[in-house]
């Protein structure tokens, strides 16, 4: 349930565990596609109107977990991230960037609540 800008279901080959990067539009919110962590090249992009709508019921909605990580594409200096520094929790909070945080050995890195019970790399990966 969603619109599948790219890739799909048809661009899988089993026989050789290839899976096409796919990118859905407005996926079922209760899907688990939205519910479980994804571990493959499968891009959610889901549209909003108010960024309200992006705190209040994307990442601190009741009773959703803790997410790994949260990217934030813009202005790091804006009004929305800073909110979203302030006002949410997760593994990491990254701006115009999705890789630095796992690959960059002097940073922790991990997830909170449900997402992991440790962070890696650095000090925090040490302790």
């Amino acid at each position: 349930k969603g619109e599948v800008i790219v890739g799909g279901l048809s661009t899988i080959n089993r026989k050789e565990r290839y899976i096409s990067p796919t990118i859905i539009k407005n996926p079922d919110l209760n899907s688990e596609l939205m519910s479980q962590e994804i571990f493959g090249p499968v891009l959610p992009v889901v549209t909003f109107k108010d960024f309200d709508e992006v705190i209040n019921n994307h990442i601190n909605g009741l009773g959703k977990e803790k997410p790994l990580a949260v990217y934030y594409f813009g202005n790091c200096n804006s009004k929305n991230f800073k909110r979203l520094a302030a006002e949410t929790s997760s593994g990491n909070l990254s701006a115009n960037d999705t890789l630095h945080h796992t690959l960059d050995i002097e940073l922790g890195f991990g997830g909170v609540g449900h997402s992991g019970i440790g962070r890696v790399g650095g000090f925090d990966g040490f302790k």
